[in-house]
């Protein structure tokens, strides 16, 4: 509920302690392994990685800032959460696969495309901390599920509702899972739409309905709010078992069988198609020229088996769309982090209020391109044209590559400067955003 105090109390407390107990013995060994300078030093190599132009920081002890004299506007932004959606396997990215999403080539074509995203872990959950919260993926829990995240934190949702926005929340599944609905209800979403809103013969998957139904219900809320509105709305269908309605086989291509999973291409073609009718249905409505998309995708796929978590498999879309504001079509060829979507998307806006967030502001001229992916206790951290990788208490490896698809890339000396720097940058950049998560 809405109401921490009866969160807490309706808690189970054997539950509650038992966790805790295996948690909290789990963070002291992790605290201790990721100590690796001294906290100002950490923190303060965290912060001068994050700020970009136009913005300043409030004090020197948060990541805390406000935007230099931003000429606030209020549009509608419809956030769309793309379940399991591969960069290369999306035409806009790779152009053999164009036929996969001609739709979503159409809006990359027409708005923002960040051609280099990384995905910050593996699972939805990680997915989903990263973007909302605009944080990195912590080692243990995902952010949605630690003992921090049950008390008020900055979202996308608390951000906008202090400028009056009605915030939801759409999914196709049970929102229970992974914790989404207790988190979202508490850190600043207003409703929460899941499968049990729909009837009961709405058509699905074993995870959800079919992701044409919520964006039926996306144009709905659109065509009779009267508030500013942020819809976050998480696609389900492109899932195992990779189905598509019944309705639809006519109209979706089957994609050949040389691909390793033709079966995934289709329900990506799917979610494209109707991606395309939603954009094509509503071009005209009034509020579509106020409006701001987003679309990005919550992870990879493992669809590749080079290095140990293959860093292609964390390669994900990410495009802004707003053809009434975004009147030059861009390619930005940096690395970018789903950390860094909240704080572009609140430069865009012009958002009037401070923020407390670790990502950065992808549109900025001097802003640095860094990107971190956690997936167990192996560590990448992505910088300029380099990836370090780490595994807790066990290795660690540098490299460099011109292409993140052209493997084997070349290894740095442990004793260069290249590979000190970026080690250094990025036990910074972790230490940071670990200890100020805990102690915020």
């Amino acid at each position: 509920s809405k109401n921490h105090l009866a969160n807490q109390t309706a808690l189970n407390p054997l539950f509650n302690l038992g966790r805790s107990i295996i948690q909290l013995n789990s963070e002291k060994n992790i605290s201790r392994l990721i100590h690796f300078m001294d906290s100002d030093s950490a923190f303060s190599i965290s912060r001068n990685m994050i700020i970009t132009s136009n913005e300043y920081y409030l004090d020197s002890i948060s990541f805390s800032r406000k935007i230099i004299n931003p000429k606030s506007i209020q549009p509608n932004i419809v956030f769309i959460i793309l379940e399991s959606f591969l960069g290369s396997y999306c035409g806009f990215i790779n152009q053999n696969y164009k036929d996969v999403t001609p739709n979503l080539n159409k809006i990359a074509d027409s708005g923002i495309n960040f051609s280099k995203t990384i995905a910050s872990g593996k699972r939805s959950a990680y997915g989903l901390s990263s973007i909302l919260c605009a944080w990195p993926s912590l080692p243990g829990f995902p952010l949605i599920s630690q003992l921090e995240s049950q008390k008020p934190i900055e979202t996308f949702g608390t951000l906008l509702k202090k400028i009056d926005y009605t915030t939801y929340f759409l999914f196709g599944g049970d929102a229970d899972f992974d914790n989404m609905k207790g988190f979202l209800i508490s850190n600043g979403f207003d409703k929460i739409i899941e499968q049990d809103d729909f009837p009961t013969d709405t058509p699905g998957t074993m995870w959800g309905i079919f992701d044409e139904y919520l964006f039926d219900y996306a144009k709905d809320i659109l065509d009779t709010t009267q508030t500013p509105t942020l819809i976050t709305l998480f696609t389900i269908t492109n899932h195992q078992p990779w189905e598509i309605p019944e309705n639809k086989k006519n109209i979706i291509p089957k994609f050949s069988t040389n691909n390793s999973n033709p079966n995934l291409l289709r329900t990506m073609a799917y979610t494209d198609h109707v991606i395309g009718e939603f954009i094509e249905d509503n071009n005209d409505k009034t509020w579509f020229d106020n409006t701001i998309f987003v679309f990005i995708s919550d992870h990879g796929i493992n669809e590749f088996e080079g290095m140990f978590d293959d860093p292609r498999n964390a390669h994900i879309p990410f495009l802004i769309y707003a053809p009434n504001m975004i009147t030059n079509p861009t390619i930005i060829n940096k690395i970018t982090s789903q950390v860094d979507v909240v704080p572009t998307l609140l430069h865009l806006i012009g958002y009037p209020e401070s923020f407390d967030l670790m990502g950065s502001n992808i549109l900025s001229d001097n802003y640095n391109g860094v990107a971190c992916r956690i997936v167990n206790d192996y560590f990448m951290w992505f910088e300029s044209d380099f990836l370090y990788t780490e595994i807790l208490n066990q290795g660690t490896g540098g490299f460099r590559y011109s292409n993140l698809y052209s493997q084997p890339y070349s290894s740095l000396s442990k004793e260069s400067y290249s590979f000190k720097l970026i080690q250094n940058n990025f036990h910074a950049y972790m230490q940071g955003a670990y200890t100020y998560y805990k102690n915020r």
